[in-house]
């Protein structure tokens, strides 16, 4: 059984991490239009080089907080774009996609003082995150609340 700590993770892969996220990586922070309203959450990661990702998973999955419903809390997929006139045939690449929200939690804690170009929507999420009760609905002006959400660090 998966224990509820999360595991040691070393600094320099911690800012690696960032980098890649930061890089390569999107955070997504939206809110869905169909009622009931809520936020739909993820950091996605794209890239051709399967080892990078892999490397990512190894990382991501060790700030899994066990308390998850199924599976992983990392999804890699293949992804195939399609052919254009600078390409003649499609360029495999690969969708890292974090979704779990404990896992996602634990991410952006660690690597939010490392990100540069990602820090405003990081800390948005992560606010997110950290202040709202999961599974319960949105009051009035909430959701608008979160995803206008300025940390101090950045006025």
């Amino acid at each position: 059984m998966r224990g509820t700590t999360v595991r040691e993770v070393k600094p320099e892969d911690i800012g690696w991490l960032a980098g890649i996220i930061d890089g390569e990586g999107s955070i997504t922070v939206v809110s869905s239009r169909t009622l009931p309203r809520k936020i739909i959450h993820n950091i996605h990661i794209v890239g051709a080089n399967l080892s990078l990702l892999n490397k990512c998973v190894r990382i991501v999955e060790k700030f899994d907080d066990g308390k998850g419903w199924c599976g992983k809390p990392v999804r890699l997929q293949k992804k195939n774009y399609r052919k254009n006139i600078f390409t003649k045939t499609p360029k495999q690449c690969y969708n890292l996609q974090i979704w779990r929200q404990g896992t996602i939690r634990n991410v952006l804690r660690a690597v939010l003082p490392h990100l540069t170009e990602k820090y405003l929507l990081a800390a948005r999420l992560l606010n997110f995150l950290e202040k709202h009760k999961r599974c319960s609905h949105f009051k009035e002006g909430e959701i608008d609340a979160y995803l206008s959400f300025t940390p101090a660090e950045t006025e």
